[in-house]
């Protein structure tokens, strides 16, 4: 996380734009305090696309996203109104926030009558659906479909529908198995 941080202050504090980092010079910006090899991971991992020409276009969802989960290391839940605000201001200028972001990172829930946003990277949950499921629905009691797609579409087989997925497994976590 503080590679990721200090190339992003590197690329803000020299102005470069996201379309295009140019990659020598920031390996150079960084070399006291980074080997090369790091600095150009950093790049990769905010990026979609191989370096062109010198070049390296950054992802801005994937920046987004970066700082989402920053925002949920320093606090694990996040009142529904405040989340937009708070996830911009940590972004670097320009960049605007999306709410579809948030899927597959956070999930939605109401406590005490307030809706808060939780954190929920589907890559840090179970890799078996029914205790990923068990999970899901301690947070919450019910779902919609489309709401649990990010969290179980990498457990599908091949020819199994989500619903058939959700339906299968959601039974043996409630009990009806």
């Amino acid at each position: 996380d503080e590679l990721i941080e200090f190339t992003l202050a590197t690329i803000e504090m020299n102005g470069w734009p996201i379309e295009g980092i140019p990659v020598q010079k920031c390996v150079e910006e960084m070399k006291a305090d980074f080997p090369e090899a790091l600095v150009r991971h950093a790049l990769n991992r905010l990026s979609r696309q191989p370096p062109k020409n010198g070049s390296q276009p950054l992802d801005p969802e994937r920046i987004c996203v970066f700082k989402l989960e920053l925002l949920f290391h320093k606090q694990k839940t996040i009142p529904e109104r405040a989340l937009m605000d708070v996830w911009e201001k940590a972004l670097p200028y320009g960049l605007k926030p999306e709410k579809k972001m948030l899927s597959g990172y956070a999930a939605l829930r109401k406590v005490n009558g307030s809706m808060e946003w939780i954190h929920m990277n589907h890559w840090h949950l179970p890799q078996t659906p029914s205790d990923r499921l068990r999970i899901l629905f301690d947070i919450q009691p019910r779902w919609k479909l489309e709401e649990l797609e990010p969290y179980m579409k990498y457990l599908k087989l091949p020819g199994d529908t989500l619903e058939a997925l959700v339906l299968r497994y959601a039974r043996e976590v409630n009990g009806y198995i």
